[in-house]
């Protein structure tokens, strides 16, 4: 006899827009049928924008689908970690993980934070990206949930607390659903994937591991469907061409056929192409862009860099890596000019023209539109010296150009 789920959604449905402030009028999902099992191990997987982060909403019940019919066990607690969670108002990490009515034990948290060396007492302003994620995870782990909806649960993780997440998943007991962007965590955690896919989901019980040649199957096979109705269709056009007098039944039959094809063949989902990215150069010859000479920088009576050189040629891609709360944005920005040193000096070149997408998007306020961002409200945009339509560039980056008046607030 079959276990039943402890969750389901049967024929979900979502219009767009309904679940932010987004583009709005065709459908987001349509038709969906999905089941959680109570063991399950599921990634969640599709493109920026697809809609993952909304279905795991809607698997939680933060958000009201326009059809279907969700099902949950009596008894099963559901626990979601988000991408972004809300930090403002709260004084320190520990007032943040112990706020609501289903906060959990605060004894509880402090044993998970133990775990994952985070200090709850630390300002919730101050923490660093990392800091905060672990304190999210601390709360989410403390709810003992029979179901966790993990959203981009590495994201800010130091590789030691992305370990450590690792192997408290792998001793659950419970089932989760994780959406990241990181393959080898869900390679080695994911049993199960659902595949989101131009508004239809795919469902395959293997791992992330098995999933892209799973992928390839299935755009091969979209292909070959679409070249044998493509020659169909060219021979029913043919005879269309040659004047065939429709008003015989048996060339009704034929026509309203032609028809039909048509409209199946229009429906067809084309698969989606892959991003434009290109990063510029130019024949600029200053060797060095930036210069730090025994630079130090204190936040109290810590130093969080001590007499540090370094010498920035152009062409150079450097990483950073640290512990979370080691510095590394602090690093960027008085590389960057935006903090200054106590101690040395850091020199920028004359021509250095430099941009910092910092951890939070800070600098893209949510209430603007794309188009405001990318254009200052116009039509054009100057990549490299060459004018180009705010469409058009869109499209190089995957995005529906639709998107072009959307809030940046409510994007993925």
């Amino acid at each position: 006899m079959a276990v039943a789920p402890i969750l389901s959604w049967e024929g979900l449905g979502l219009i767009q827009g309904q679940a932010s402030q987004g583009a709005g009028g065709g459908w987001l999902f349509q038709n969906i049928d999905i089941a959680i099992g109570a063991r399950d191990r599921v990634a969640l997987i599709g493109r920026n924008g697809a809609g993952k982060s909304t279905l795991l909403r809607l698997l939680s019940g933060q958000v009201e689908a326009d059809r279907g019919t969700r099902a949950v066990q009596p008894g099963t607690r559901i626990v979601t970690l988000e991408q972004d969670p809300f930090f403002t108002g709260y004084e320190t990490l520990m007032d943040f993980a112990l706020h609501g009515a289903d906060a959990p034990p605060r004894h509880e948290v402090e044993a998970i934070a133990d775990q994952l060396g985070i200090d709850m007492s630390r300002s919730a302003e101050k923490a660093s990206g990392g800091e905060r994620r672990r304190a999210a995870i601390a709360r989410a782990l403390a709810q003992e949930p029979d179901l966790l909806l993990l959203d981009e649960p590495t994201n800010h993780l130091d590789l030691a607390a992305i370990d450590w997440l690792e192997s408290w998943l792998q001793r659950y007991n419970g089932a989760f659903v994780v959406i990241s962007h990181d393959r080898t965590f869900l390679t080695r955690l994911t049993r199960t994937t659902l595949w989101l896919d131009r508004g239809s989901l795919r469902r395959k019980d293997v791992g992330f591991g098995g999933y892209e040649a799973w992928e390839d199957q299935v755009f091969a096979e979209e292909a070959r469907n679409a070249d044998r109705l493509d020659a169909k269709l060219k021979i029913e056009a043919h005879w269309l061409e040659r004047g065939v007098t429709a008003r015989r039944k048996r060339n009704q039959g034929r026509l309203e056929k032609l028809y039909q094809m048509r409209a199946q063949r229009a429906a067809m989902l084309n698969p989606q192409g892959v991003a434009k990215i290109k990063l510029g150069s130019d024949d600029v010859k200053t060797k060095a862009v930036i210069v730090a000479d025994k630079v130090t920088k204190r936040f109290g009576d810590r130093a969080i860099i001590k007499d540090f050189t370094l010498r920035i040629q152009r062409g150079d891609r450097i990483g950073v890596v640290g512990a979370n709360g080691a510095g590394k944005t602090t690093l960027l920005k008085l590389l960057t000019g935006e903090l200054a040193p106590d101690e040395g000096t850091i020199t920028l070149a004359k021509t250095l023209s430099g941009v910092m997408i910092d951890q939070q998007r800070s600098l893209m306020a949510p209430t603007r539109t794309v188009r405001e961002v990318l254009a200052e409200g116009g039509d054009w945009i100057d990549v490299r010296g060459v004018r180009k339509h705010i469409q058009g560039y869109l499209k190089d980056f995957l995005f529906d150009p639709g998107l072009v008046e959307a809030k940046i607030g409510t994007l993925s």
